[in-house]
Order: structure tokens, then C-alpha cells, then sequence
């Protein structure tokens, strides 16, 4: 065998070994669930699992369009993680709210994962709060010593704050949606995974708003996950729409509330200019003297 020969066969046998990995057969999980998950994710996965042994945590973040099937892969790597760790892993995990993440987080044992679906809703609500709310991003920055897995669920990787974005994610999962030509239907449960460890390109990404990662970040495309929810789905949908009834019913129980209030505000002002005391008023409202006599007040402003 002459050395050009030997060089094709090199050759020849890297790229066969390339083709193996990529044909690699998926891990069945079992237990309570059973799915096929990608050989890369779980090899990742097992990763940061050894990672919280060692005195470290997980910022997983799904970058995902609405109606993608995001929350089914969230759920599969969350009970993949629990089982791993030998912890609990049911709907106490998953919240809707960043203070109930919080909270959960700050209460929960290490190896723990939670995580936070529709997490855009929940950091625009956490940015508008002051006072002695808690700042969301500011807890990803300082929760590493609770070595837990956070798993954040969003529709683009630049609505995380930046230090968080470039410095505590550790992975990054892309979910794809997308429409067969022929047919029209949607195509759901295809993802990417994508790289988290260069700093330059992780601030670019995020620099780059709501456009795809480029593809010199996609470690990984095409990989498949299946259609199975890895929580009690009558528990699942129960608790969204009640952290849904609680997001926006609340808002038109205070406008009801804000209208009474006017109507009654009116009704003083009427009697008021009949002359009637605040007492008088008071009595026929059944309103303390202090209210009716605040809003009287309030008039002559």
C-alpha cells in the first residue's frame, strides 16, 4: 500500500466515523414516561448533571416560537434531569410567574430543576415591579450556589438580561416550527442545539434580537423529540389557566372595581352640591365619614 492509498483509506474511515455519530440511535428514557431522546442532549444533560455534583448549577435556556411543542421538550429534559438526580419532578416544578419561580427555587433542595414556561409574560411583569419585588435576572445572576437546574422557555434569546444571556447560560436548545409545502400542516417536535460556550458569538446572538442563531453556532440540527408531555396534563393545563385567570382577570375585577368607585364618587358629588353633610352622605352609602369626606375634598382640588 502505497502512501496515497493509505491517505484515501484515513480518509475514507473519518468520514464513516462522522456518519456513525450522526446516525447515532436515540436513548430510550423510561420510568414513569418513556420518549426517545437525541444521544447529544443526553449526553449534554448528563453533563451538567455531573456539573451540579460538583458544586455547580444548569441555565438551560428553549428558545421557541408559540405553539412549537416547547413545553413538551421542556418537560422531557426536566424529568430526564429529576430522574438522574433522584428528585421530584411533577407540576410543583413548572411556573408561570417569576416570583413563584422564585420562591420555589429559593425553598427547593439542590439537584432540584425548575422551570419557567412563557418566561417572556413573567419578565416583563418582574421588570415593571419596584420596590421589594425581586428583580428575575438579577436572581439567574446570583441563584449558582442553589446547584439546581433553571430551565428557561422563551421566544428570543435577547429577552433574558445580558449578563445572564453571555455569562450563566450554560445551554441553549433552538425549537423549530415549521410548514409542510405540500400539505400546509404544521411541523412540530425538530430542534437545534446550539453553542454556549463562546462569549462572542453568545453576545452577538443576543445583540441580534428576534433572528435565527447563525449557523456557526448550531452544533447539532435536525434532532427529534416526541410527542409526550412528562407531566399529569390535567394538573399541567389546570395550573396554567389559573396563573392565566390570575395574569388578566384580576385587571378587570380592578377596572369593575375602579368603575363602582367613580360611579359612587359621582353619586357624593350630587348629594354634596344639594348641600347634604359628609355624614348625611355617609349613611346613604353606607361609607365610612372619612371616604365621603376624602372625596369631597378631592372635588374642591
Amino acid at each position: 500500500m502505497n502512501i496515497r492509498q493509505f491517505e484515501e483509506n484515513v480518509v475514507k474511515k473519518i468520514r464513516a466515523d462522522k456518519i456513525k455519530v450522526k446516525n447515532k440511535d436515540p436513548y430510550l428514557v423510561t420510568g414513569e414516561y418513556t420518549f426517545n431522546m437525541d444521544w447529544k442532549l443526553k449526553a449534554d444533560l448528563d453533563i451538567l448533571c455531573s456539573d451540579l455534583k460538583q458544586n455547580d448549577d444548569g441555565l438551560i435556556i428553549i428558545v421557541a416560537p408559540e405553539g412549537s411543542g416547547k413545553t413538551v421538550l421542556e418537560t422531557q429534559i426536566g424529568y430526564y434531569i429529576s430522574q438522574k438526580m433522584k428528585t421530584s419532578w411533577n407540576c410543583d416544578n413548572v411556573h408561570f410567574e417569576g416570583q413563584s419561580y422564585i420562591d420555589s427555587s429559593l425553598n427547593s433542595p439542590q439537584y432540584i430543576v425548575n422551570a419557567l414556561d412563557e418566561s417572556r409574560r413573567a419578565l416583563n411583569k418582574m421588570r415593571g415591579m419596584t420596590g421589594n419585588n425581586v428583580d428575575f435576572n438579577n436572581f439567574l445572576s446570583e441563584c449558582r450556589d442553589q446547584n439546581q437546574i433553571h430551565i428557561i422557555v422563551l421566544p428570543a434569546y435577547s429577552d433574558l438580561e445580558q449578563y445572564v444571556a453571555i455569562h450563566r447560560v450554560k445551554y441553549i436548545i433552538q425549537v423549530i416550527k415549521n410548514r409542510d409545502k405540500k400539505s400546509k400542516k404544521l411541523l412540530r417536535g425538530t430542534y437545534r442545539i446550539i453553542d454556549a460556550k463562546s462569549k462572542y458569538k453568545l453576545k452577538e446572538a443576543w445583540k441580534n434580537g428576534y433572528k435565527d442563531f447563525p449557523k456557526s453556532m448550531i452544533i447539532k440540527d435536525k434532532c427529534k423529540f416526541e410527542n409526550v408531555l412528562c407531566l399529569n396534563e390535567k394538573d399541567y393545563k389546570k395550573k396554567k389557566t389559573e396563573a392565566k385567570k390570575e395574569r388578566y382577570a384580576t385587571k378587570t375585577e380592578d377596572k369593575e372595581q375602579n368603575t363602582t368607585i367613580d360611579r359612587e364618587k359621582q353619586i357624593v358629588l350630587e348629594h354634596h352640591r344639594e348641600g347634604k353633610s359628609a355624614r348625611q352622605i355617609a349613611k346613604m352609602l353606607k361609607r365610612s365619614n372619612k371616604t365621603i369626606s376624602i372625596w369631597i375634598n378631592e372635588f374642591k382640588v
